[in-house]
């Protein structure tokens, strides 16, 4: 999972972030938290992130903790 925070902390722009949502290249799992769509194996969900189930669900339990960080913290 990969937040905005970071990734403007790795040097990408919002439009980049952005462009890298709507182009499908990355898949929204809560607002300012993304996965990466894998390139190797479809998941077992079909959903072509490369995750099984669990890895989906551990990745949105951890966008979850990142929101509640941000709130908590006034971002």
């Amino acid at each position: 999972m990969v937040t905005t925070a970071q990734a403007l902390a790795a040097g990408l722009t919002r439009d980049q972030v952005r462009h890298l949502w709507r182009s499908g290249r990355w898949t929204r799992i809560a607002r300012g938290c993304f996965v990466p769509v894998g390139t190797s194996t479809e998941g077992a969900l079909g959903d072509g992130l490369g995750l099984t189930p669990a890895g989906m669900r551990r990745a949105r339990i951890r966008a979850a903790v990142a929101c509640l960080r941000r709130s908590r913290h006034g971002a």
